[in-house]
């Protein structure tokens, strides 16, 4: 009973409102320059494609190596998919692991001479969890200032504290350790990682040497 009567208290003012609310769009209008036809890409994204019929160089691609089109991947991606089929994604979390994935991380792990190694789906992926998941929050990271937004996103994520050097430069990255080391008495204690890329022909002999 009571419950009936403070709804009808209420009930003439929740009408009100209702009627002077008017609802305001997620997002804003389209400018004239969100109405363009997107292009359309009508091959493979390599260094050259083709985009509403037109050869252009393709600036904007992650093709780092040149390998997407080749022939041989091409033939391998065919017979992957008759054997294996394709979802809308892949990540062996939604899927599970399959033996081309062990198979491939014990090729390359024996290439590089390492125990073992991990596939991740995605690039970015990896570079979001690999970081973190080594160096967490009082550890110290020295990192190429040309490193790649993505490595730069995951060295945020870690919660460490970053530290840059000249890009490829292995005089800046000698002094940065050798500042750290000077200016804080608890860096030997301390856990320390240099992250560098080897997409832009990092020295990794003088990397060695400067250890």
């Amino acid at each position: 009973m009571v419950v009936s009567i403070k709804w009808l208290r209420y009930a003439s003012e929740i009408d009100e409102l209702c009627d002077e609310w008017v609802p305001v769009p997620l997002i804003p209008p389209l400018i004239k320059e969100m109405q363009y036809e997107p292009p359309v890409l009508e091959s493979a994204a390599g260094p050259h494609t083709i985009i509403n019929g037109k050869e252009v160089i393709n600036f904007a691609s992650a093709n780092y190596l040149g390998l997407i089109g080749h022939q041989k991947l091409l033939e391998s991606c065919s017979y992957a998919l008759g054997k294996y089929g394709v979802g809308s994604c892949g990540p062996r979390g939604f899927y599970g692991t399959i033996d081309v994935h062990l198979d491939c991380e014990a090729k390359i792990a024996n290439f590089l001479g390492t125990p073992d190694s991990i596939l991740y789906s995605y690039g970015f992926s990896t570079m979001f969890s690999a970081i973190p998941a080594f160096s967490k929050k009082g550890d110290i990271i020295v990192a190429d200032e040309g490193v790649h937004w993505g490595i730069q996103n995951g060295l945020y994520l870690s919660r460490s504290t970053v530290m840059y050097f000249k890009h490829n430069d292995m005089n800046s990255l000698r002094e940065m350790l050798e500042k750290i080391t000077t200016e804080n008495k608890q860096a030997k204690k301390l856990r320390r990682y240099i992250v560098v890329e080897a997409i832009y022909q990092c020295h990794y002999i003088n990397l060695i040497r400067a250890r």
